[in-house]
């Protein structure tokens, strides 16, 4: 717990206090929030905040959908074969860094790159595999199948 009170007491104290000798464990002076006006106006945190929520909710909202969907097609009509199912989940195998570049450069040619639309669509991707794989198990569970 220290470690967080360290964290929360620094954020609140003046800055002549940060580096004082002895350290100032309870700030004498009046506590000051000048730090998180700054963090979230001057520096544009709030806006970033903003724009992770829209990304976030949407990339959750299309994963589910689009999970869903396909989960259900391969849990109750068996699409793909037996093997599709294992070939969604092996998606996660490969690290999201081996392709960035191709990412990158595919979202530059066709305009995406540095947009909200474009982070939408590669959170998605990155999330499916395990969107699949856990509504699969449970439509398999529901049918009775497992």
């Amino acid at each position: 717990m220290a470690p967080l009170y360290w964290m929360f007491v620094t954020s609140i104290k003046p800055s002549d206090d940060y580096l004082a000798i002895p350290p100032v464990w309870f700030p004498s002076d009046e506590p000051t929030i000048i730090h998180y006006t700054a963090a979230l106006f001057a520096y544009r945190g709030l806006q970033g905040l903003i724009n992770s929520l829209i990304i976030s909710i949407a990339a959750t909202i299309l994963s589910a959908i689009i999970g869903t969907l396909m989960a259900y097609s391969l849990a109750r009509f068996n699409t793909g074969g037996q093997h599709l199912s294992f070939w969604v989940l092996s998606q996660r195998f490969l690290p999201p860094v081996a392709i960035v570049l191709p990412i990158f450069l595919i979202y530059r040619m066709v305009g995406l790159h540095d947009t909200k639309i474009g982070l939408i669509l590669a959170y998605t991707v990155f999330t499916l595999p395990v969107t699949v794989w856990m509504m699969f198990a449970y439509f398999r569970q529901l049918a009775g199948v497992a």
